[in-house]
């Protein structure tokens, strides 16, 4: 079937992968090793690095068509945008990456299985691909399938991962292949946050109103486990605060008042969260609460939001 589909609609089948990688010489050595071992590879193969030099990696994977580009600036955003920029304009489809992922053989020829056996095929404007521990797991409360790829008013994004059939989403992480002409309108004017979480919600719910979003539990990767975070969770959780502000402040259909009901929620959740020496609750209680009414304020004084992200740096 996919060799039918490639035969009438070649065209389609082009497509790029797009990593944007940072002090994970080992961990993208792995992907590349996963790249390489594909069904179906891509045209090109861009990879942008900050931080460590990554050049004899990329020199090992010499049989890969690879586009390499380092820059001196801290920041996923600012690497993607770079990468998007430089991958040529024949290119139909794009795949986003992260350096800490290792795909399947069968990964993208099933994303295209999946638009080969659709008739609604050509409406889709992104992929989704699966973290493969996550759908092995059993979810079997209705509320949680319903709600499954959902964005609340909130602005609260749901977990799709758990579905085993493909499903229609609100939103795609950064695991996810889009086709060229939306990953064009990638754009973010805030290039200097460390952190860039969220931003493949960002995206992916303001494009979902211009085309069909799908989940593909078939096309598979795994984490490489032994990664570790490169922030702490305090980080985490302030850069997340500040970011899903942003969201639901640049979306009218979502509520940022929904969304300070939920951040009170989450300031106690994290006060409570973990094996918390009793010492630590007064820090975490006070840190979290500065955060909650820092964004209060702003909600009340009606700053703008890309503003107060640069003003907090994160």
């Amino acid at each position: 079937m996919i060799q039918e589909f490639m035969n009438s609609h070649s065209k389609r089948l082009s497509f790029a992968i797009l990593v944007a990688t940072r002090n994970r010489p080992d961990a993208l050595d792995r992907l590349l090793d996963s790249i390489h071992e594909l069904v179906m590879r891509p045209e090109v193969l861009v990879i942008v690095s900050s931080g460590m030099d990554v050049t004899h990696i990329i020199e090992k994977h010499h049989k890969l068509a690879i586009k390499h580009k380092h820059i001196l600036e801290r920041g996923q955003i600012r690497q993607k945008m770079l990468g998007i920029s430089v991958i040529p304009k024949k290119v139909d489809w794009v795949l986003f990456l992260d350096d800490d992922l290792v795909l399947e053989p069968t990964a993208t020829s099933n994303l295209f299985g999946f638009l080969s056996n659709n008739q609604d095929a050509f409406s889709a404007i992104g992929l989704g691909l699966s973290d493969a521990s996550k759908n092995n797991t059993k979810r079997s409360r209705l509320s949680a399938i319903s709600k499954a790829g959902k964005v609340s008013k909130s602005g609260k994004n749901f977990d799709y991962m758990f579905s085993r059939v493909p499903i229609q989403t609100s939103w795609l992480n950064g695991a996810s292949m889009w086709r060229r002409d939306h990953v064009d309108n990638y754009f973010f004017e805030y290039l200097e946050s460390p952190y860039s979480i969220c931003e493949d919600l960002i995206f992916s719910y303001s494009r979902s109103k211009y085309g069909n979003l799908y989940f593909i539990p078939e096309a598979r990767f795994n984490f490489q486990s032994h990664v570790k975070p490169v922030v702490n969770n305090f980080e985490i959780f302030r850069a997340r605060a500040y970011w899903k502000y942003y969201f639901v402040s640049i979306n009218p259909d979502l509520s940022v008042f929904l969304f300070l009901i939920n951040q009170l929620l989450a300031t106690f959740a994290f006060v409570i969260r973990g094996n918390v020496k009793t010492q630590m609750i007064p820090y975490k209680l006070k840190f979290s609460l500065v955060i909650l009414l820092d964004l209060i304020i702003s909600y009340l004084k009606r700053r703008n939001p890309h503003e107060l992200m640069k003003l907090r740096k994160v």
